[in-house]
């Protein structure tokens, strides 16, 4: 991802210096510019991957910056990859370009991100741009565990062991259905009477979560030791 800089170095170096150059034509597929218009409130275009549903953000200068907040209009070229994410609200000009083919995507805004000065705002958009460049994590899956002893008697230590299929970290918590809970792909409980407990554990990654549960029968120590008792 490509944005206007403070001080406005990245568009005249790389984009705009005497004319749109190569890289911004062919690698951005930026069709015009207008630069330096000073508009300072973009908004996300319906239906597009990154721009839907995101804004309108009010443009200000971060603390310390005391240079000109510049901003430009950007449109796209005719390429049938190329999309625009953002405009400026209550206006026909858009300040953005995305492009994506088999090869790659990019996307650029004539605008500092850092301008929104909302952390969660700010947040969102490299949230949206992240997703449609495809680097967000899948779901995980097979959330599962097992436990040792299969058949534990009460105040007998048992093991659990969980697992769950994820391309990220993942997160376990456990609930052992007796008021008790733990953390972590095992973790060890012992139950104090005799019953039955249905045992959950929950998975998380960064961007799902699932759950696996079953009943675990702990046995009363009598069951074993009581004697016969013959007359």
């Amino acid at each position: 991802m490509f944005q206007k800089t403070y001080d406005d170095s990245l568009s005249y170096e790389y984009l705009y210096e005497r004319d749109l150059t190569t890289f911004g034509q062919n690698y951005l597929h930026i069709g015009s510019y207008t630069d330096d218009v000073s508009l300072t409130n973009p908004t996300g275009v319906t239906g597009d991957p990154i721009g839907d549903g995101l804004g309108p953000y009010s443009l200000t200068k971060p603390t310390g910056w005391t240079a000109t907040l510049w901003t430009d209009n950007v449109n796209k070229d005719a390429s049938a990859g190329a999309g625009t994410p953002f405009k400026w609200d209550g206006t026909g000009n858009t300040n953005s370009v995305r492009y994506e083919n088999a090869t790659f995507k990019t996307a650029f805004i004539a605008w500092p991100l850092e301008a929104i000065s909302n952390v969660t705002s700010r947040a969102a958009v490299l949230d949206s741009v992240i997703n449609w460049f495809g680097c967000a994590c899948a779901p995980l899956s097979s959330v599962d565990f097992t436990f040792d002893p299969a058949a534990p008697l009460e105040d007998e230590t048992i093991t659990f062991s969980g697992s769950a299929v994820s391309e990220t970290p993942v997160t376990y918590a456990w609930n052992f259905a007796d008021g008790s809970t733990g953390a972590g792909p095992t973790a060890t409980h012992a139950y104090t009477a005799s019953g039955s407990f249905d045992v959950v554990l929950t998975a998380s990654n960064a961007c799902s979560s699932g759950t696996a549960a079953h009943t675990v029968a702990v046995r009363s120590i009598y069951d074993i030791f009581l004697p016969v008792i013959v007359k």
